[in-house]
């Protein structure tokens, strides 16, 4: 490593206003051959930030947060399941939210910790004393999952988070299988609902040892106050069932509350990790191949969370924050760093997509992290309301106020006006429970409009951020108050320097003008030390001075803004965190599509311009894991409306100025069902994986070729006929 670091302080705004005209500076006489000069955040010139003066470490962060905060103050709640089935509903019946103070929970932590050295060193008859040994975390987001978590870094252990769907070959068990062998996993915490997949792996997990479920044992129903979590088909018989088979499996089967309890009988003395330490292993959920294990540091996680302080994006006591993006990935492990940092309560969603906005306005949130596939939803959601109501005096109220509203905020930097506030935008910001101050957009590009709107209807910051899972999640984001920047994902974080790297194949050179074009390659304290038990890998991506390729093609303007502009994969990802679904075969010269429609738009327009009845009842919003309806199925198979989806798809284009290569020239509807987490056809990060979606719609990117195929013969013949006329 060769970049230099400079000591943390604070600025003052004064400063960061200063440096919005000028977001990045060129580090003098670091051009070279091949690529463009290095540039580094205007607050760090003279070095990179490495880590807050009291914060080195994640267990750092978790004790600023206690001490400033104050053992009392509230920290993490959930919903608990008083019934599992409501006699008219059918649905499971809610407590309300209970908490967990902070002092209860850094207790937990020590607890369950020691608990778990004292299982270890039992079980394997390893040394009671022994750090940075890896364990699993399986299950939704839940207090017991941070807490977990916490409970490793405490002790300088190493949290190895586990998901369902991890590669585009690997469903259930396998998943399981890959991560606890990988990584060396001889314990794993999860949740009751997936011991039953950890036991049919474990007969291919031979180094693991210990299961602990988060959920009791003894009596798993609605007095247990867990969260949803039961077993299908067990009953309430359910944990003696398991341990026995856990049994006959050779793995020891215990429960959360009992390790914590052995813990507390043989506490331990915290072993407070070093900057330099593992944090994490964190697995990529990969579009294919095998998923990578990246090897994150307590100094990286210190480093982001510093670069995001220095640019003014704090958190406080005073704040509220709903997790529900899954812990497993980078983004939201970042974003609970954080919140412990900062001393903010954090409430769980209840582990089922459908209630979110049910959850968001019983929680109220003050921060609200989300991908553009949901931002542009609730975009959607309120032009639906608004500009395309139908109704033109609405229209031209709503359009009136956002423009105004969206002139004010630019010339003036005010997220509030006073009349249309009033008028308009305050029943808007209800959606989201009324009190949001910080919205922040991951994992995939959003587009200027939807900020400047979401900005204008919920009269808050609203930020885009770039990273991976490599750059501890994030890499550049938008200033606070840099309402020019759309389009744009800001400058590189204080604590990362950024250069362009030639792609003469694609030609895109650090030499074009007027702004320099390249792949993106960062590098600092925040990159990942390595791949886990994958050398090679790491040699491709990790060079040996440390810099990072990211694979994503970009561009610096000359505000010192990085703009993402292609993927040096071609792969691209689309606005909702998936990645584009146009398919192109090696063997072709033309692009595809397979195209899901949103049933509640496509119905409303299908009524308007005439290819189905006006009578036609509308489905309305579409939810995770309901079927589409049947009007959908068979709007889908109608010439017309295939004609309207490719001609809206071309208008498009146009606006955007496309290529004529970049335009697909066939489209298949999908009518049947939405892509999903659980289908397999999306990651849990919400990316298209390709290989799965190649191989379930083969037949279709088959006849969709044909057919261009076809077409391009009978044009030819009939230009051979015309040309004898």
């Amino acid at each position: 490593m060769t970049f230099e670091t400079a000591p943390y302080r604070e600025f003052k705004d004064y400063e960061i206003k200063k440096n919005l005209k000028k977001c990045m500076v060129q580090i003098p006489n670091s051009k070279v051959d091949g690529a463009s000069a290095i540039f580094r955040n205007s607050l760090s010139k003279d070095g990179l930030i490495k880590s807050l003066p009291d914060v080195t470490t994640v267990y750092d962060a978790f004790n600023r947060g206690l001490k400033v905060a104050g053992p009392n103050s509230l920290c993490f709640a959930h919903r608990p399941v008083l019934s599992k089935k409501d006699a008219k509903t059918g649905q499971p019946v809610w407590g309300e939210y209970k908490w967990q103070t902070r002092g209860e929970v850094s207790e937990r932590r020590y607890n369950f910790g020691s608990g778990l050295k004292k299982l270890r060193a039992d079980v394997t008859g390893n040394d009671i004393n022994e750090s940075q040994w890896t364990f699993g975390i399986y299950a939704t987001n839940r207090p017991s999952w941070v807490i977990a978590d916490h409970a490793g870094y405490a002790y300088s252990l190493i949290p190895v988070a586990l998901f369902d769907t991890l590669a585009s070959f690997f469903q259930g068990p396998e998943s399981i299988e890959y991560i606890v062998n990988h990584a060396d996993i001889s314990i794993l915490v999860c949740s009751l609902d997936k011991v039953q997949n950890v036991l049919k792996a474990s007969q291919n997990c031979p180094n693991l040892k210990v299961i602990i479920s988060m959920d009791t044992l003894e009596d798993h129903g609605a007095s247990s106050g867990s969260q949803h979590h039961a077993i299908s088909g067990m009953g309430a018989s359910a944990g003696s069932i398991l341990k026995q088979w856990s049994e006959e499996k050779g793995v020891r089967l215990f429960s959360m509350e009992e390790v914590e309890q052995l813990g507390k009988q043989n506490r331990l003395s915290p072993d407070p990790p070093k900057p330099e330490d593992i944090a994490t292993i964190c697995y990529t959920s990969g579009t294919t191949g095998n998923p990578k294990g990246a090897v994150t540091t307590h100094g990286n996680y210190a480093a982001t969370t510093a670069g995001l302080m220095a640019m003014g994006i704090n958190f406080t006591s005073d704040d509220m924050h709903l997790s529900y993006l899954p812990l497993a990935h980078a983004y939201e492990r970042a974003t609970m760093i954080g919140m412990v940092y900062g001393g903010v309560p954090v409430c769980f969603y209840r582990g089922d997509v459908s209630l979110l906005f049910e959850d968001i306005a019983t929680v109220r949130p003050t921060i609200f992290n989300s991908v553009p596939r949901l931002f542009n939803r609730i975009h959607g959601a309120i032009l639906q309301k608004t500009l395309h109501s139908g109704s033109t005096v609405t229209a031209a109220i709503f359009s009136r106020a956002l423009a105004a509203k969206t002139e004010s905020m630019k010339t003036t930097g005010a997220l509030t006006h006073g009349l249309w506030d009033r008028l308009i935008f305050n029943k808007i910001k209800q959606v989201l429970g009324g009190r949001v101050r910080l919205m922040v957009s991951g994992s995939a590009p959003i587009s200027g409009e939807v900020l400047d709107c979401l900005r204008c209807c919920f009269s808050c910051e609203v930020l885009e951020g770039f990273g991976q899972t490599e750059t501890a999640a994030v890499a550049s984001v938008c200033w606070p108050g840099d309402y020019r920047a759309g389009g744009t994902i800001g400058p590189v974080l204080p604590c990362t320097e950024v250069k362009l790297v030639d792609i003469p194949d694609m030609k895109y050179l650090s030499s074009d003008l007027p702004c320099p074009r390249g792949e993106i390659w960062v590098r600092g304290p925040n990159i990942m030390r390595e791949y886990w038990k994958e050398p090679k890998k790491t040699e491709e991506t990790l060079d040996s001075e440390g810099w990072l390729a990211t694979g994503d093609v970009g561009s610096i303007t000359e505000r010192g803004l990085i703009k993402i502009i292609d993927r040096k994969k071609h792969i691209f990802k689309l606005s909702q965190g998936l990645e584009d679904n146009l398919m192109m075969d090696s063997l072709e010269n033309e692009l595809v599509a397979i195209i899901v429609p949103e049933p509640e738009y496509s119905v409303k327009q299908a009524i308007a311009h005439k290819i189905i009845s006006s009578k036609t009842v509308n489905p309305g919003p579409i939810q995770p894991g309901q079927p589409l309806p049947e009007i959908l199925k068979e709007l889908v198979k109608s010439e017309k409306f295939q004609k309207l989806v490719m001609d809206d798809m071309i208008k498009l284009g146009k606006e955007r100025k496309l290529a004529g290569f970049e335009y697909p020239k066939a489209i298949f509807l999908e009518g049947s069902e939405l892509m999903s987490i659980e289908n397999g056809l999306l990651t849990p990060t919400l990316k298209l994986r390709r290989d799965v979606a190649k191989e379930k719609y083969a037949l279709e990117i088959k006849k969709m070729y044909e057919q261009i195929n076809a077409t391009k013969s009978s044009v030819k013949d009939g230009a051979q006929i015309a040309s004898k006329l």
